[in-house]
């Protein structure tokens, strides 16, 4: 009886452990959602994602190397 409590008691924390997991990726995944779509329909917020992602320089924008 005792060792079936602590394989319960295990159980329930493993349980516990995945359902958070599954509750942050699910909101991660909401979140990468609503900045695709975001991307996808405004074109001033795909050109900042592009901009801070793959390091675009504006038009305006002069770059300078420095080591």
């Amino acid at each position: 009886m005792l060792r079936a409590r602590g394989q319960l008691a295990t159980a329930r924390n493993s349980y516990a452990i995945s359902d958070s997991r599954l509750a942050q990726a699910q909101a991660a995944n909401t979140e990468m959602k609503d900045k695709t779509n975001l991307i996808r329909t405004n074109s001033q917020a795909a050109a900042q994602a592009a901009q801070e992602q793959l390091h675009y320089v504006k038009p305006n924008e002069i770059v300078i190397a420095t080591r």
